[in-house]
Protein backbone atom coordinates (compact mmCIF):
# COMPACT_ATOMS: atom_id res chain seq x y z
CA UNK A 1 0.00 0.00 0.00
CA UNK A 2 2.67 2.59 0.26
CA UNK A 3 4.14 2.52 -2.95
CA UNK A 4 0.58 2.65 -4.31
CA UNK A 5 -0.19 5.36 -1.74
CA UNK A 6 2.87 7.25 -2.88
CA UNK A 7 2.63 6.71 -6.74
CA UNK A 8 -1.33 8.33 -6.37
CA UNK A 9 -0.09 11.08 -4.43
CA UNK A 10 2.98 12.14 -6.83
CA UNK A 11 0.35 11.24 -9.85
CA UNK A 12 -1.99 14.09 -7.79
CA UNK A 13 -0.02 16.44 -7.15
CA UNK A 14 1.60 17.00 -10.27
CA UNK A 15 -1.50 17.02 -11.70
CA UNK A 16 -2.94 19.71 -9.50
CA UNK A 17 0.21 21.50 -9.63
CA UNK A 18 0.26 21.56 -13.39
CA UNK A 19 -3.29 22.08 -13.48
CA UNK A 20 -3.09 25.37 -11.08
CA UNK A 21 -0.10 26.80 -13.34
CA UNK A 22 -1.46 26.04 -16.94
CA UNK A 23 -4.46 28.08 -15.74
CA UNK A 24 -2.52 30.91 -14.12
CA UNK A 25 -0.12 31.16 -16.83
CA UNK A 26 -1.69 30.12 -20.34
CA UNK A 27 -5.41 30.30 -19.94
CA UNK A 28 -6.09 33.19 -17.73
CA UNK A 29 -4.05 35.95 -20.07
CA UNK A 30 -4.98 34.05 -23.10
CA UNK A 31 -8.97 34.58 -22.08
CA UNK A 32 -8.14 37.91 -21.45
CA UNK A 33 -6.04 39.06 -24.00
CA UNK A 34 -7.68 37.76 -26.79
CA UNK A 35 -11.77 38.39 -25.60
CA UNK A 36 -14.09 41.13 -25.16
CA UNK A 37 -14.33 41.72 -21.79
CA UNK A 38 -18.38 40.27 -21.77
CA UNK A 39 -16.68 37.13 -23.49
CA UNK A 40 -14.10 36.66 -20.92
CA UNK A 41 -16.52 37.01 -18.28
CA UNK A 42 -18.89 34.12 -19.35
CA UNK A 43 -15.86 32.16 -20.37
CA UNK A 44 -14.80 32.44 -16.58
CA UNK A 45 -17.85 32.05 -15.30
CA UNK A 46 -18.29 28.39 -17.02
CA UNK A 47 -14.31 28.27 -16.04
CA UNK A 48 -13.92 28.52 -12.41
CA UNK A 49 -15.73 26.17 -11.02
CA UNK A 50 -14.64 23.34 -13.14
CA UNK A 51 -11.01 24.54 -12.27
CA UNK A 52 -12.14 24.54 -8.66
CA UNK A 53 -13.74 20.85 -9.31
CA UNK A 54 -10.72 19.92 -10.83
CA UNK A 55 -8.52 20.88 -7.88
CA UNK A 56 -10.71 19.59 -5.08
CA UNK A 57 -10.44 15.97 -6.83
CA UNK A 58 -6.74 15.92 -7.63
CA UNK A 59 -6.26 17.25 -3.67
CA UNK A 60 -8.64 14.81 -2.19
CA UNK A 61 -6.71 12.07 -4.56
CA UNK A 62 -3.33 13.55 -3.04
CA UNK A 63 -4.24 13.62 0.48
CA UNK A 64 -6.20 10.22 0.21
CA UNK A 65 -2.54 8.99 -1.29
CA UNK A 66 -0.67 9.72 1.40
CA UNK A 67 -2.69 8.77 3.81
CA UNK A 68 -1.95 5.28 2.07
CA UNK A 69 1.89 6.17 2.09
CA UNK A 70 1.79 6.60 5.76
CA UNK A 71 2.40 10.66 5.37
CA UNK A 72 -0.24 10.99 7.46
CA UNK A 73 1.32 15.14 8.69
CA UNK A 74 1.88 15.34 5.29
CA UNK A 75 -1.93 15.02 4.54
CA UNK A 76 -2.48 18.21 5.83
CA UNK A 77 -1.29 20.51 3.09
CA UNK A 78 -3.34 18.90 0.52
CA UNK A 79 -6.81 18.62 2.52
CA UNK A 80 -5.76 22.27 3.65
CA UNK A 81 -5.55 22.84 -0.63
CA UNK A 82 -9.17 20.90 -0.34
CA UNK A 83 -10.58 22.87 1.82
CA UNK A 84 -9.41 26.54 0.74
CA UNK A 85 -10.62 25.30 -3.02
CA UNK A 86 -14.07 24.29 -1.68
CA UNK A 87 -14.59 26.88 0.24
CA UNK A 88 -13.53 29.33 -3.04
CA UNK A 89 -15.62 27.34 -4.97
CA UNK A 90 -19.01 27.22 -3.12
CA UNK A 91 -18.88 30.30 -1.13
CA UNK A 92 -16.15 33.09 -2.39
CA UNK A 93 -17.18 32.09 -5.97
CA UNK A 94 -20.95 32.88 -5.95
CA UNK A 95 -20.19 35.93 -3.58
CA UNK A 96 -17.55 37.45 -6.34
CA UNK A 97 -20.31 37.11 -9.11
CA UNK A 98 -22.95 38.74 -6.18
CA UNK A 99 -20.70 42.34 -6.48
CA UNK A 100 -20.08 42.32 -9.74
CA UNK A 101 -23.85 41.72 -10.41
CA UNK A 102 -24.54 44.15 -7.99
CA UNK A 103 -21.78 46.88 -9.62
CA UNK A 104 -19.34 46.74 -6.42
CA UNK A 105 -16.52 47.39 -8.49
CA UNK A 106 -14.22 48.00 -4.78
CA UNK A 107 -15.66 44.76 -3.11
CA UNK A 108 -15.37 42.58 -6.47
CA UNK A 109 -11.58 43.60 -7.20
CA UNK A 110 -10.92 43.13 -3.09
CA UNK A 111 -12.41 39.65 -3.21
CA UNK A 112 -10.82 39.13 -6.35
CA UNK A 113 -7.34 39.73 -4.86
CA UNK A 114 -8.37 37.52 -2.65
CA UNK A 115 -9.00 34.65 -4.48
CA UNK A 116 -6.03 35.14 -6.17
CA UNK A 117 -3.87 35.05 -2.97
CA UNK A 118 -5.68 31.89 -1.71
CA UNK A 119 -4.69 30.38 -5.50
CA UNK A 120 -1.24 31.10 -5.36
CA UNK A 121 -1.15 29.90 -1.66
CA UNK A 122 -2.40 26.83 -2.84
CA UNK A 123 -0.30 26.41 -5.37
CA UNK A 124 2.79 27.09 -2.84
CA UNK A 125 1.30 24.58 -0.62
CA UNK A 126 0.83 21.75 -3.61
CA UNK A 127 4.66 22.69 -4.92
CA UNK A 128 5.68 22.06 -1.03
CA UNK A 129 4.24 18.57 -0.88
CA UNK A 130 5.26 17.23 -3.76
CA UNK A 131 8.11 18.65 -2.70
CA UNK A 132 8.97 17.12 0.73
CA UNK A 133 7.25 13.96 -0.87
CA UNK A 134 10.01 13.82 -3.05
CA UNK A 135 12.84 14.46 -0.75
CA UNK A 136 11.83 11.87 2.02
Amino acid sequence: MHLAGGLLAVLALSAAFGGMVFFAVIVTPLVFGTLSPEDARVFTRAAFPRYYRYIAIASGLAALGLLLHAEVFLMSLPILVLVSTLWLWMLWLPHLNDLREGGDRTGFTRGHRLSVMVNIGAMMLTLITLVVLFLR
